[in-house]
């Protein structure tokens, strides 16, 4: 049973929840945007399941949930804990096809800082770092495969969304990292915290 056990695979991640004051403000945006031109050209994410990814590891042996759990706890728990807010929504990446709506965070320095300081953690447990750049941002929604090619109603949309906010006024204390289990299902996925790792201070 125990080897069985240690070949089993779950899919999972290392995130930020976001916090009492920030998921307010980013399910309006969600609200605002998917009614309206072009609004189900979208799969928005469900306000339960709104995070900041730091690092997707994609299919996890159970065995390795308590190394991790060590390690990147041991390098988490130097870096400081952090205020954050959330920033400007766009379409990303910018250019001829974006795959996601999504918003910025202010600052984002510490984000991209504690990305890094996971990966010292997972690649002192043995998990190599990824090749691409870690891009801080929250998505809101993935665009569908079959979206117009143009989605010049939601830019617009986004557009007068940024105008109508005030500067980032929504800040919360981000005070730890969680990895998550991801399971999918039909109608979405379902994220089921597994353990949490505290920042310096928090």
């Amino acid at each position: 049973m125990a080897e069985q056990r240690r070949g089993q695979l779950i899919r999972a991640f290392i995130a930020l929840q976001l916090g009492e004051n920030s998921l307010p403000t980013a399910s309006s945006a969600i609200g605002a945007l998917s009614v309206g031109p072009q609004g189900d050209a979208i799969r928005w994410v469900r306000p339960s399941n709104l995070h900041v990814t730091l690092r997707f590891l994609g299919n996890l042996r159970e065995d390795l949930l308590e190394p991790l759990h060590r390690a990147v706890g041991s390098t988490v728990g130097a870096a400081p804990a952090f205020d954050l807010s959330i920033g400007p929504v766009g379409l990303f990446p910018r250019g001829h096809r974006p795959r996601v709506v999504a918003a910025g965070l202010v600052p984002e320095q510490p984000v991209i800082r504690l990305a890094a300081t996971v990966d010292d953690g997972l690649e002192a447990a043995g998990i190599p770092r990824e090749d691409r750049a870690f891009r801080a941002h929250l998505t809101l929604g993935r665009i569908k495969r079959n979206a117009p090619r143009s989605l010049a109603g939601l830019e617009e949309r986004i557009e007068r969304l940024n105008l109508d906010r005030e500067p980032p006024a929504t800040i919360d204390r981000v005070r730890q990292v969680v990895l998550f289990r991801s399971d999918l299902k039909p109608d979405g996925p379902v994220y089921t915290e597994l353990w949490t790792a505290p920042l310096a201070g928090a």
